[in-house]
């Protein structure tokens, strides 16, 4: 060991992922062969055993550092985490997988091994566990392994994937004075005096950082040492205790980030101009203030990025909206060869001079990591070796980057692009708070009606409450797609004309359901109901060949059908899927039911003490809410949705227009707080002589939706400029 090593320490999870191929197995000799009798792929010599994780980020950096060369960087990774403390060889032996197979054809899997040059394990097991004799560790000490089996004949689909945990229960980690005490005489006494260079904390929510174990490690640390950290864990607590050290890089994988999707924190990170939303904007800023990070790497979705940086002093944002640039052809998982890339890239400024390379080259060589290790599946019966430093690969050339041999440039991965961080919120601000929504873009003044139609795509909602209620429908909209066991449904409450009918059919659209709408008032009895329930199931099975699901509409649900609200007859249907029909029980698979009425069902003085009750069982039988679309409670956000909403009818309704001026925005300002949706459309469709491409005052109508004051104050208005010099931009 070379004492004059600079040191990388890794804290984090250490898992095992074992790939293994099966093929049908069609043995004359076997019996009890159950359901599928399968045979696995793999030759005698083959590996299916690699880290993950941590394991995997620590693996991928002692291979940069390694195999002897004079010029490469001096630099050792000690690895801190919870393994069974018999692993600790067979952990050591997987930073050399090349060196002896892996595979499942003999009783001991590994052989007894010691860590290789450049590595030194560390398992936190012998601190926290100390004095304890091997029977009652045993009790407590574990490996966690994940077995990947993937049936690859095309009986089976072409490519099926099952998962295995090897992981018992977690259990909870405290860490007292004295076990970190006795990790602290640990740690130094593997550093042997050498520097500790980095600070790298992979988290996959395992149990290994707590906030007890990054606090020791923020005060044992050397204020020098710069840090790198990674998590599952949308905003862990442990995150907290990193305040004061030089924080180089906060890094929000895929998980993470569906994660705060999933609270409702925002809809997306990305919106379809392949800028950050306005919410992405707000929640980057407000890491970035916590954390005092120098860059925040977001992984929405795959390999889309979304990079906050001032490492030059002004803060940039680099984005790559595309989720697959370039299929994969296994998913393998990514993130933990996308972290220590960028590590590795940050560490030694000679790779890039720009964060578009930087991001391009992490990106670049996640793909090109995950497209090699699928062959482990796809040719599972030809010579296969875990060695990704082939000639020319990306993690070669990162390699010579990293030794200083070879600068790998300008890189472009997917649509890859850089821009300036701080006009990103002043251009929502002006989007959303002004009072036409012009946003200016290099000079030129743009309606970009892409950020008004945010959580649902072409539906306009500027309100912020609303666009809460909004991403909660339609997370649960989501939900029921991805595990359609069970009936899900809501109730939209508006009133006529404001678009309730039109909503549906977008959230329908947007997660991919068939749709179908009835309406209450069309009906005349009870049996029409039950034949719109018919009509549900036949659609609903004839769309299961297709793995489509339906969106059934209900709109007027407070209305009178024989006398009585309808409440009682969908009970049983969305609570346990059927009906009675002709004295028969018939079934109706699960659907997502949006019901729409005027009326708040939280108001149930109206409707009697026996409709009271029914509406009450009816209103808890409501999967995911209530939702008030009426208008927002700031009448400025509700003149400007005017605004949004009749340019964009404009739009619709004469497709070649692209520009328009300031004073046909006002003159949508100025309509009544009265006017619904479907007035703004009529009042569209009365606009006059327009021609090319341009809206300008001449082809308002005279005829306003209002006894007339608006129009005459509109046009009597002498500030407003009549030139079509705002473009549309409906989307990018």
């Amino acid at each position: 060991m070379d004492d004059s090593q600079d040191v990388i320490l890794l804290l984090g999870d250490w898992l095992i992922d074992e790939y293994w191929a099966f093929g049908v197995h069609r043995s004359s000799t076997a019996s009890r062969t159950g359901a599928a009798h399968l045979r696995a792929l793999h030759g005698l010599q083959d590996t299916v055993q690699a880290f993950c994780g941590a394991g995997r980020s620590a693996y991928f950096l002692h291979q940069l550092y390694s195999r002897a060369d004079a010029r490469a960087p001096a630099t050792s990774i000690v690895g801190l985490g919870f393994w069974h403390r018999a692993d600790t060889g067979a952990l050591c032996a997987l930073f050399d997988p090349m060196s002896a197979p892996n595979n499942l054809y003999r009783m001991i899997t590994r052989p007894d091994s010691s860590a290789p040059a450049g590595v030194d394990l560390i398992n936190l097991n012998e601190s926290y566990n100390a004095g304890k004799d091997d029977d009652v560790r045993d009790l407590y000490e574990y490996t966690t392994r994940i077995i990947r089996v993937y049936s690859t004949e095309p009986e089976h689909g072409g490519l099926e994937y099952r998962r295995l945990d090897w992981e018992p229960r977690l259990r909870q980690v405290k860490w007292t004075s004295e076990r970190l005490a006795r990790l602290q005489n640990e740690v130094i006494e593997t550093l042997r005096g050498r520097t500790l260079r980095a600070v790298v904390v992979k988290d996959m929510r395992k149990a290994a950082v707590t906030p007890e174990l990054v606090e020791w490690l923020v005060g044992f640390a050397p204020p020098t040492a710069r840090w790198y950290l990674s998590s599952k864990e949308w905003q862990p607590k442990w995150l907290e205790k990193v305040k004061g050290v030089q924080l180089k890089l906060y890094m929000i994988p895929q998980v993470a980030a569906r994660e705060a999707i999933r609270r409702q924190e925002l809809s997306s990170w990305l919106v379809r101009s392949g800028k950050p939303s306005n919410e992405a904007v707000k929640l980057i800023d407000k890491a970035a203030s916590d954390t005092k990070a120098e860059t925040i790497f977001v992984l929405p979705d795959e390999f889309s990025a979304l990079v906050y940086s001032k490492h030059s002093g002004v803060p940039i944002c680099v984005v790559q909206p595309k989720s697959s640039p370039d299929p994969v052809a296994v998913d393998m998982g990514g993130a933990s060869i996308t972290f220590p890339a960028l590590v590795a890239c940050m560490e030694h400024p000679v790779v890039s001079k720009s964060w578009e390379t930087i991001a391009s080259v992490a990106l670049e060589t996640t793909h090109e990591w995950v497209n090699f290790e699928a062959q482990r599946i796809l040719k599972p019966q030809k010579p296969w070796k875990p060695d990704h430093a082939q000639p020319g690969s990306m993690f070669e050339l990162l390699r010579s980057a990293v030794r200083d041999e070879f600068d790998i440039g300008a890189h472009a991965f997917g649509d890859i692009a850089q821009m300036d961080w701080t006009p990103l919120s002043t251009e929502w601000e002006q989007a959303l708070k002004t009072d036409t929504g012009v946003v200016k873009v290099n000079g030129a003044k743009e309606l970009q009606l892409w950020r008004a139609m945010l959580e649902v795509d072409g539906y306009i909602c500027c309100d912020d409450e609303k666009r809460k209620h909004l991403r909660k429908m339609l997370q649960g909209i989501r939900t029921f797609d991805q595990r359609p066991k069970h009936h899900a449904s809501c109730m939209l409450v508006a009133d006529p004309g404001t678009g309730k009918s039109f909503l549906a059919r977008r959230l329908a659209k947007a997660v991919g359901l068939d749709f179908i709408a009835f309406n209450i008032t069309q009906m005349q009895t009870r049996g029409d109901i039950i034949r719109c329930f018919e009509l549900i199931a036949e659609q609903a099975h004839a769309s299961r060949g297709k793995h489509r699901r339906l969106l059934v509409f209900m709109d007027e649900i407070n209305a009178l059908l024989e006398r009585e609200k309808p409440y009682s007859t969908f009970l049983t249907p969305l609570e346990d899927g059927t009906y009675v029909h002709n004295g028969q029980i018939a079934r109706i698979p699960p659907c997502v039911w949006i019901f729409a009425g005027t009326e708040d069902p939280g108001d149930r003085g109206k409707d009697g003490p026996e409709q009271g009750t029914k509406l009450s069982d009816f209103v808890s039988r409501l999967t995911f809410g209530i939702f008030n679309l009426g208008k927002p409670s700031d009448l400025k956000i509700a003149k400007l949705e005017r605004v949004y909403v009749g340019v964009s009818m404009l739009k619709e309704e004469f497709s070649e227009i692209d520009f328009i001026s300031e004073a046909v925005l006002w003159a949508f300002r100025y309509l009544p707080d009265r006017v619904r949706g479907r007035d703004i459309k009529n009042f569209v469709r009365r606009f006059r002589d327009i021609q090319y491409s341009g809206v300008t005052a001449r082809n308002v109508p005279d005829d306003w939706a209002d006894d007339g004051d608006a129009a005459y104050h509109w046009r009597t208005e002498q500030r407003y400029s009549d030139e079509p010099d705002i473009q549309i931009v409906a989307g990018r």
